[in-house]
């Protein structure tokens, strides 16, 4: 049977419910956690889930509780949203945002074109028509950029371009392209230094590694290890300011798992890993 998950929303002290991630995972063996799938603990939608590359852990040689074994930081997944009003300001958004992603490094944000994400970054331009003579064009353009959890309302950072055109351009067409290359490198370069900021201060991911019980010379029973993930979902739920968590692997060899979390940084000045160190070693005593 699945149980609902009880999570604290982000700022308010309101309980929601929260859904129990549903699949199968390693062995056959119902876990109820499927790999890929995001639970949100606070607010919202999480990020999609995509696999990440598993690492083989060292197999403990007994082990009475669950123990995590290692934690090293991920990137953030953002999503870039054009926006506009017209059709002229839809189409400069999808150019201004297409040339703004090829900026951004691998070092600065996963890039993700669909499903969920952590980020939104909204490009919204606006065009306005200063002199016209014939087929030749005079404009400037504003393009506000946006960022904004994918989880919540909650905005991080937002800039205003603006651009001038200093002279009249023969073709509406190329008059608005003129727009595009300046705008993206205004707005890759904000949104890099925006990224680095969250990613210091406000917005942690994180993939942690997770040794299950482990019996001395007894082979791996997959229905516990598949109660023991579930348990540890169930445990992830109960965290406060947790964005969400994400069952992202599992080696049913040597009964290691992998979990993507998302958290905000300053409500764990112990570092995430001490907190869920602390909070799954319980499992097995329960």
């Amino acid at each position: 049977m699945k149980k609902a998950f009880n999570c604290k929303v982000f700022g308010m002290g309101i309980v929601a419910g929260c859904f129990l991630l549903a699949g199968c995972v390693g062995a056959g063996t119902d876990t109820k956690v499927e790999i890929g799938s995001t639970t949100v603990n606070n607010f919202g939608s999480g990020p999609t889930g995509e696999k990440v590359s598993e690492e083989k852990a060292k197999p403990v040689a007994e082990t009475q509780k669950i123990i995590l074994l290692d934690d090293h930081k991920d990137l953030l997944r953002l999503m870039l949203k054009p926006d506009g009003a017209s059709s002229d300001e839809k189409g400069l958004a999808r150019n201004i945002a297409q040339q703004t992603a090829g900026a951004l490094s691998g070092d600065d944000a996963k890039i993700v074109t669909g499903g969920v994400c952590d980020i939104h970054l909204t490009i919204r331009p606006k065009l306005t028509q200063i002199d016209r003579d014939g087929d030749y064009y005079r404009m400037n353009c504003s393009v506000v950029v946006e960022m904004k959890s994918a989880a919540s309302n909650r905005i991080f950072g937002s800039k205003t371009i603006q651009i001038v055109s200093p002279r009249r351009v023969l073709g509406k067409e190329a008059t608005v392209s003129k727009f595009e290359e300046p705008a993206a490198k205004a707005a890759s370069e904000w949104c890099r230094a925006e990224l680095q900021r969250l990613t210091n201060s406000e917005i942690g991911s994180t993939i942690l590694t997770m040794q299950l019980r482990t019996v001395k010379d007894e082979e791996r029973d997959p229905k516990r290890d598949a109660a023991e993930i579930n348990a540890i979902s169930e445990q992830l739920a109960k965290l406060p300011n947790l964005i969400s968590y994400e069952l992202v692997g599992q080696d049913n060899e040597n009964g290691t798992c992998q979990y993507r979390v998302v958290y905000f940084i300053s409500a764990y000045p112990g570092g995430i890993a001490n907190a869920v160190s602390a909070l799954v070693g319980t499992i097995a005593q329960q």
